[in-house]
């Protein structure tokens, strides 16, 4: 069986790939605003039974600092190229016997005054098998 967390903690072993060091669980910043790049995946609130599947979204958020005030652009761009090129397809894994894949639904880019940041948003699709086991 897999859980709301232990979706959030795949994606965030499998958002390495984007190569920025700093991963956040939430949007409190442990220094306040953002003065370098970071992940935060925010845990979905709700799993929704399904048929077939048990679906959830999970938001993974790709941070960018401002410089000067101003979006960095051309990262952000480069962020969401990768992320399109990473969330686009299905991926498959299991986890204690149970299987899942995910893909984005939605994506694109927001700001964060108070952080101080722009990001790419991806709203990602999660899904377990719902198989009952005997």
């Amino acid at each position: 069986m897999i859980t709301t967390g232990d979706a959030r903690n795949i994606l965030v072993r499998d958002c390495s790939d984007f190569g920025i060091k700093g991963i956040f669980t939430s949007w409190a910043a442990p220094e306040g605003r953002i003065k370098s790049e970071r992940i935060v995946v925010v845990t979905p609130s709700e799993q929704s039974p399904g048929t077939y599947w048990e679906n959830c979204y999970v938001s993974v958020n790709l941070c960018v600092p401002d410089v000067k005030g101003d979006a960095n652009l051309q990262r952000l761009d480069d962020l969401e190229r990768a992320a399109k090129a990473k969330f686009k397809e299905w991926t498959y894994g299991t986890r204690d016997g149970s299987a899942y894949r995910y893909r984005y639904e939605n994506i694109g880019c927001e700001e964060d005054k108070d952080l101080g940041c722009h990001y790419v948003y991806v709203r990602v699709l999660f899904r377990v098998l719902n198989v009952k086991k005997d």
